[in-house]
């Protein structure tokens, strides 16, 4: 689907016009990505990242610090929670306008 300006803003507002049931389905469902995950995909991609740069025991050392864990939760937790919503609020839309994407 290939989003116009103007729809992308009425789809934030859709986001914005969220109800508390709302976010509760979008918490939920985040939950459920983000525990159905074994390991946390941000501290895989930075180590990656971070070994081509710097000694990997080094990177290792530095990830078993709590706060780094703490970041990487929050990061995943916050990404997926954008994705939800818009998941959420495009599929909104489309009910809205589903007669105008046919034409």
């Amino acid at each position: 689907m290939k989003l116009t300006w103007q729809n992308k803003q009425e789809i934030l507002r859709i986001i914005a016009g969220f109800t508390e049931q709302d976010n509760d389905r979008v918490s939920a469902e985040v939950e459920r990505v983000v525990e159905s995950s074994k390991s946390n995909p941000a501290e895989n991609a930075m180590t990656i990242f971070l070994a081509k740069h710097y000694d990997f025991d080094l990177v290792e050392v530095a990830q078993d610090d709590v706060s780094a864990q703490d970041m990487a939760q929050t990061f995943v937790w916050d990404y997926v929670t954008k994705i939800v919503q818009w998941d959420m609020a495009v599929g909104i839309y489309r009910r809205r306008h589903g007669n105008q994407e046919a034409a």
